[in-house]
């Protein structure tokens, strides 16, 4: 359900390249950050948790890698959006905290 959830915001960034949504991709920022943290809580809560050999099959994973995969959000977001000073400020804002929620999940 979340997965599809990101999937259906995702595309609606895409929609609206021309006027984005700052909210829409601050949805997907919190819902990175959200994952992010529980992954980060189960690794606390068990040590023999491997970190980073388990994000990828952890939600937070699962969201980076169909950010990752979809190449025309992943480069209207992370080159267009951060980088064209056309867009409002409010965009590129929510475009960096994007980047910012799911880079961990990149490495």
């Amino acid at each position: 359900a979340l997965l599809d959830r990101a999937q259906a915001l995702i595309s609606r960034v895409v929609e609206q390249e021309s006027n984005p949504n700052p909210r829409l991709i601050h949805t997907l920022a919190t819902m990175c950050e959200v994952q992010e943290a529980r992954h980060l809580q189960e690794c606390a809560s068990d040590p023999s948790f491997n970190n980073t050999n388990t994000r990828g099959s952890h939600t937070i994973g699962k969201l980076a890698s169909l950010i990752r995969e979809n190449d025309d959000f992943y480069d209207l977001v992370f080159s267009k959006f951060l980088s064209d000073t056309s867009y409002p400020l409010p965009v590129r804002c929510a475009s960096a905290r994007l980047l910012l929620s799911i880079h961990d999940a990149f490495s």
